[in-house]
């Protein structure tokens, strides 16, 4: 027997992507330091330039989807 597929209307998808924008910024706006997991295991820092891009990147996210 096949799952049936949850299709999401745009405004839930728009919702849904708004609130990780929000969340992802408000992480972003706490911390100095944000330690990343990668598959394998291993963990990193974001470097600065990384987190002023995913912060720049949260924002663009925040405009677009947050109406």
């Amino acid at each position: 027997m096949r799952a049936k597929r949850i299709r999401r209307r745009p405004a839930d998808q728009a919702k849904a992507a708004c609130d990780a924008a929000q969340d992802d910024l408000r992480v972003i706006s706490s911390s100095s330091r944000i330690r990343l997991k990668s598959p394998d295991g291993t963990t990193r820092y974001m470097s600065t330039e990384e987190i002023e891009q995913r912060k720049s990147q949260a924002e663009a996210d925040i405009k677009q989807f947050c109406k």
